[in-house]
């Protein structure tokens, strides 16, 4: 009778032991499940939130972005003689906000807005750019001519109603491999000169331009630094700076500009100071539209066009100023040889999400990619004995069907 007894104690605690052990299982199966639910979706949350992080490095100059030069007319954008010359009594009665005019007797519309701005050879003399290092040949020293395209300079005309025709310049492939130490810049004409990303005169970061006249020589520091901000293709934007780079800014706004001033006017016009001018508005109610349209967009007041996603923080410092009496200007700029670039990157990539949700479900489970491998080979296992099965029935049904035949041929003979 105690045997007896002790046998039953003994299975009792068996049983017990091996329920602990099945629900200990199934308790931090369950615990560990819910702990995994909550960090995937907080994982998944933070993805969605797309944040991101700034990062900065040391580029020399010829691998960073250099600062395009614009040179607009300060001070009477237009010719007053050639406007007085085909009856205009300033440039109040050409392109002002109350009258706007346009045409003149003699002269078609497209020719008179040319000849009455300027020129970039007309702004500017002559350029002479120093390298920081020498060409193939050892030459430091080049002088591109203004207005004119070569490997040296690159130069785009820029339109503007309150300065009519201004001219940008842009170091070419050449120059901008060796490096700016300086640039020295002489001109003829009092102008403003504005320092910008390639493309964004009509951005209206840094908008406000170092006014150059006659008679002085200004000698400056042009410091800059890059700043290379997510486009909104890569990340959906729901705070904070939205940008895209799917168009240059000026091609944009301008694109934008002769869409809309053309659809309002009746006879698909446009103002004289835009890139395509063919058709300028002739009749008192289309300029006046088409005025009114330029006048309310030219500076992304709608919002027309995104934010560029690149540009520059300019600084021009250390001015020293001296006075002239030659009647000509002179601008010498220096430039820095080494460029910081910010650059933002997103801090939550697709792989960072997958590496997260794959470390949790491995803690948590204890899964892994060699798991899924084991169940789907367990899959593929099963399937192979069952055909084997089969096969062997096959076979056995075959043996059983070619014995009898064997037998009845036997007795038949």
């Amino acid at each position: 009778r105690r045997s007896s007894l002790k046998m039953t104690n003994l299975r009792q605690n068996i049983r017990i032991l091996s329920f602990m052990k099945k629900f200990q299982y199934f308790a931090l199966f369950g615990v560990c499940g819910i702990i995994l639910v909550v960090q995937i979706s907080l994982c998944l949350s933070k993805y969605f939130q797309e944040p991101s992080y700034i990062s900065s490095f040391i580029a020399s100059q010829g691998n960073a972005e250099f600062p395009e030069i614009t040179f607009c007319k300060q001070g009477g954008a237009y010719k007053e003689e050639v406007l007085q010359k085909y009856g205009f009594l300033s440039n109040d009665h050409y392109a002002s906000t109350k009258n706007h005019t346009w045409q003149a007797a003699n002269i078609s519309s497209q020719d008179l807005f040319e000849k009455s701005t300027f020129n970039a050879d007309e702004l500017i003399s002559s350029v002479y750019m120093r390298a920081i290092r020498a060409d193939e040949d050892g030459t430091t020293g080049f002088r591109p001519k203004p207005g004119e395209q070569s490997d040296e300079a690159q130069w785009t005309t820029q339109y503007h109603r309150g300065f009519g025709r201004c001219h940008s310049l842009y170091p070419g492939k050449k120059i901008k491999k060796l490096g700016i130490y300086y640039m020295t810049i002489y001109g003829a004409e009092d102008v403003k000169m504005y320092l910008h990303y390639q493309g964004q005169f009509l951005d209206l970061s840094g908008r406000m331009g170092v006014k150059v006249y006659r008679n002085y020589t200004i000698e400056m520091q042009a410091t800059w630094s890059s700043l290379q901000m997510l486009s909104e293709n890569v990340k959906s934007v729901h705070k904070g700076f939205k940008c895209n780079n799917r168009m240059e800014y000026n091609a944009c706004i301008y694109q934008k500009l002769d869409q809309y001033i053309r659809k309002g006017t009746s006879t698909g016009c446009t103002v004289p100071y835009m890139p395509n001018n063919t058709k300028i508005c002739e009749t008192q109610a289309d300029r006046d539209a088409a005025f009114k349209i330029h006048y309310s967009r030219i500076t992304n007041q709608a919002g027309d066009c995104p934010n560029p996603c690149n540009f520059l923080l300019m600084t021009l410092g250390g001015q020293n100023r001296a006075e002239r009496t030659d009647d000509k200007f002179k601008v010498m700029l220096y430039f820095q040889s080494k460029t910081m670039i910010n650059e933002e990157s997103l801090l939550y990539t697709p792989l960072s999400l997958f590496a997260e949700i794959g470390g949790y479900v491995g803690l948590m489970m204890g899964f892994s990619i060699f798991h899924i491998a084991e169940l789907i080979s367990s899959v593929i296992e099963r399937k192979i004995r069952s055909y084997e099965k089969k096969l062997e029935h096959e076979i056995e049904i075959r043996d059983t069907m070619s014995s009898r035949f064997d037998t009845v041929s036997k007795i038949s003979h």
